[in-house]
């Protein structure tokens, strides 16, 4: 289905460029997430104990393996810049898209400050080892963010290009590090015999340590932020994000295989940067340096990431007026969202000036989390309005509903997880985003325009072909003068392509129903019939002065009016719908969305929104 805003059609809009392939999305993908291979994950071992941590590791890999193919399938078939919120708009309403949104953003801006924060520590760290002990990490937190914004201002496909070697580099120097410490001869510098032990604090603390066993993997979902930037959503989207999630899964085995068998777990469970700190260890200078610059450049890659998608996200609300408008600008030279990414800059620094890494850490964890349990609900929505074989979908992901079923299940229990240890943060970003939530249904949605949200085609029926021609339209009309527009235009696009228009007029209580009243009137029901003469008198005229001749009009009573209208347009074969936008307020309008974004929800056809 698709939505098309005829308003403002007379103006250029500069929309995002279509340059980048699979290797840019498993750039973008494996690139947010690597600097967790780095750092961040070894909380787990902390909560759980080494082999906790494996568990947690393996068990969350699961999650985020879910999450790869539910996005893979959606995402490839509803291709839009702000991923989940686009899908959420279009497929769960306004309120859940809103947050949705938030969520996204909260969560790459607040691992972007982690990621900064590394950078900042692990300077200091080698400066202190070269006797520089005073050295202030905040000026290269600062140069980070500045010139990773301005890296992304000028362009996505330069972003992402560079994205892609220095992931290449950082994955690199894993397996450099992997291979210096001959896995092959235990004993020699891997000492897992005499490091591993039980579990510590139990089964208990292995659940604990899923938080962090998160950090292996977070951020992996981003690739379906730049689902308006690539040449074919179909084919990249699916191949970069499922060969991101393998890549990881490797990574972090080999990762956890090398720090627990250098590091004790008690010293490994709080180290800020372990996987240098395991190169320290083994006594060479080159490993060392390998890991230095694969650290330095697996952080530079994920803030790079981090500050790509954060930024479609919050384009993306602005876009669609969740947001003020002023953020849905495209730059009109780099084709880039350059307020939204200069805006999200100081909100990145002050929480990296935190030096909170735990607690900053938490904060993206949770955003991340509150985003995987709407993906169950949205796909199995998803299979729900279209089922397999109504739309083309560039990829099927396998034994519906099992993956959403453990997928929802993880976050629960990874809630749980969290509550043990950061019970307060998770209160205090709930209460947060209830807060935020609030805010937007009491002032910020009366700003947002219906017909700008569904800035996207939808996917077409899979019994369709390409070029198809529309062989007959339905124009939804109650009289109303936003009505009359939807039916002129509807008149020119019949008379345009040729084709049959049919005006549908729907009565909310039939005149059956009327009769049975005890209120019933005869002079209500002449006057009802009345204006509908005059409404379908209308139209006929417009569609005798504009030369249109094949013009039928037709009345149905349904107490629900999109229902009805989609109803009839797929009973009927219908090839389009026009409808017009009444711009009603409220709050159950936003809650429930309005009348046309449940007819564009229901129907199997295309929706042409006229305001």
């Amino acid at each position: 289905m698709s939505s098309t805003d005829t308003a403002g059609q007379d103006r250029q809009r500069i929309s995002l460029l279509r340059v980048l392939g699979p290797a840019h999305v498993w750039a973008l993908g494996v690139g947010i997430v690597l600097v967790g291979e780095f750092m961040g994950w070894n909380f787990s071992v902390g909560k759980g104990g080494a082999l906790g941590s494996l568990i947690a590791c393996w068990v969350i890999g699961l999650l985020y393996t879910c999450v790869a193919m539910i996005d893979s399938e959606v995402t490839s078939t509803v291709a839009a810049a702000g991923g989940q919120y686009a899908q959420a708009k279009h497929i769960m309403g306004p309120l859940m898209a809103f947050n949705v949104g938030l969520y996204l953003v909260m969560a790459y801006t607040m691992l972007e400050a982690a990621d900064a924060l590394v950078v900042g520590d692990l300077l200091t760290s080698v400066a202190g080892e070269m006797g520089h002990d005073a050295l202030d990490p905040r000026p290269f937190v600062v140069l980070t963010i500045a010139a990773l914004a301005w890296l992304n201002y000028r362009g996505v496909l330069m972003t992402l290009s560079v994205n892609f070697v220095i992931t290449a580099a950082a994955f690199l120097s894993i397996v450099i590090l992997f291979l210096g410490v001959q896995p092959w001869n235990p004993g020699a510098m891997l000492h897992h015999r005499e490091l591993l032990t039980d579990l510590p604090y139990g089964w208990i603390g292995v659940i604990a340590a899923f938080q962090f066993g998160i950090w292996f993997y977070l951020g992996i979902e981003g690739t379906c932020q730049a689902a308006e930037e690539v040449r074919s959503p179909a084919r990249s989207l699916p191949y970069g994000t499922m060969s991101g999630i393998i890549t990881l899964l490797i990574a972090a085995t080999m990762t956890w295989y090398v720090a627990t068998g250098l590091l004790p777990w008690e010293f490994l469970g709080q180290a800020a940067t372990p996987l240098y700190d395991a190169a320290r260890v083994t006594g060479s200078t080159s490993l060392q340096v390998f890991l230095f610059v694969g650290t330095i450049f697996s952080a530079i890659a994920s803030a790079n990431g981090c500050i790509n998608d954060a930024s479609r996200a919050w384009f993306s609300m602005g876009r669609d007026r969740y947001m003020p408008l002023w953020f849905g600008a495209v730059h009109p030279r780099y084709r880039t969202p350059y307020r939204a990414i200069l805006f999200l800059i100081p909100i990145a620094v002050s929480f990296a000036f935190t030096g909170l890494l735990d607690q900053v850490i938490t904060f993206s964890i949770l955003s991340g989390l509150l985003g995987y349990t709407f993906m169950p609900i949205n796909v199995w929505m998803f299979r729900k309005k279209w089922p397999l074989g109504t739309i083309r979908r560039g990829y099927v992901h396998p034994y519906h509903p099992l993956p959403a079923l453990v997928l929802l299940a993880l976050c629960i229990t990874t809630y749980f997880a969290t509550f043990l240890g950061y019970g307060t943060q998770l209160l205090a970003m709930i209460c947060f985003y209830i807060v935020a939530s609030l805010w937007f249904a009491f002032h910020r949605y009366k700003y947002v325009r219906r017909g700008d949200q569904f800035t996207m085609p939808w996917p077409r029926r899979a019994d369709t072909k390409e070029g198809t021609m529309i062989r007959n339209i339905l124009c939804a009309a109650d009289g109303s003068t936003v009505s009359a527009k939807a039916v002129d235009y509807a008149i020119e696009l019949a008379k345009k392509l040729r084709v049959p228009l049919t005006v549908l007029s729907v009565e909310l209580v039939s005149r059956e129903d009327m009769a049975q009243s005890p209120f019933w009137d005869s002079k209500v029901l002449e006057a009802s019939a009345s204006i509908t003469r005059t409404e379908f008198e209308n139209v006929s005229q417009k569609a005798q002065s504009a030369g249109l001749e094949n013009v039928s009009c037709v009345v149905v009573s349904s107490r629900h009016v999109a229902e009805a209208i989609a109803a009839y347009a797929e009973s009927n074969g219908f090839d389009q719908i026009v409808m017009g936008s009444h711009g009603h307020t409220g709050v159950s309008r936003m809650i429930l969305g309005s009348t046309a974004y449940a007819v564009v929800a229901r129907a199997n056809c295309p929706v042409t929104i006229v305001r």
